[in-house]
């Protein structure tokens, strides 16, 4: 499969995420199989990114066009996460940050993963402290600590396979222990695993890694991908304020 069709499977899967989070229970099996989907997003857009550092011509104009869609979805984004904030309720979190903030601090820290390959000899300290301190970064946005994980991993065990998916599957491991450890330790073993399936999708999501050809389509529809974003989450701040009026 090309990139495009890949992304626009992530568009619908990220959309579902997005539906389930501000519609569904939690307890739900409808909640489980739409986050089930929305969580292989993530492992396969930090993929693209790295491989969008790779092939870019100019890292300014990728950095400059990721934070302009930031920017645009920061406020969506916000209400979406706090949707009460829409009724006059809860609280307008002014640090809750999109998955865009994210992907532009995994960008910087490639460039700074190639500055000390070039200037340090790839000094192994130096660029750890470099992906150290994207992961620091990410505190405040979505997909937080791990997105810098997996987006270094792809960049810099891009000619060994094995190694990257070794790799992929330990940071796997840890998004899961992230995500289950306070539903594990709320509703005990049994019920909170029953609660914790939608997290196999982040493992599900290097079928579609190993199905990309490496191929970006015939249509140049990059821009479209990143006005998705904010568009169909006020959309669904929308939806949300209707129903909660």
């Amino acid at each position: 499969m090309n990139s495009n069709i890949i992304k626009l499977l992530c568009m619908v899967f990220m959309t579902m995420d997005h539906y389930a989070y501000m519609f569904l229970g939690f307890r739900s099996p409808q909640y489980q199989i739409f986050r089930f989907f929305g969580r292989m997003v993530a492992p396969v857009m930090c993929y693209f990114l790295a491989e969008g550092y790779v092939r870019s011509s100019s890292f300014r104009k990728y950095l400059t066009r990721m934070l302009i869609y930031a920017f645009i979805a920061y406020v969506p984004y916000i209400l979406m996460s706090n949707p009460r904030y829409l009724i006059g309720q809860g609280r307008f979190d002014w640090l809750d940050l999109n998955m865009l903030f994210t992907l532009a601090i995994c960008l910087v820290m490639l460039k700074g993963i190639d500055y000390v390959n070039e200037h340090h000899d790839g000094d192994i300290l130096l660029r750890n402290l470099v992906i150290a301190a994207a992961v620091l970064m990410t505190h405040f946005s979505d997909w937080n600590y791990f997105a810098p994980l997996w987006v270094a991993n792809y960049y810099l065990n891009r000619d060994d396979e094995k190694t990257m998916w070794q790799y992929f599957l330990l940071i796997g491991l840890g998004v899961s222990w992230y995500s289950c450890s306070g539903i594990l330790e709320r509703y005990g073993l049994v019920a909170g695993a029953r609660y914790c399936f939608f997290t196999l999708g982040t493992f599900v999501s290097g079928l579609l890694i190993k199905l990309y050809d490496h191929k970006r389509g015939k249509l140049n529809i990059k821009h479209f991908f990143y006005l998705y974003y904010p568009a169909h989450i006020c959309v669904l701040v929308y939806l949300k304020y209707l129903s909660l009026r």
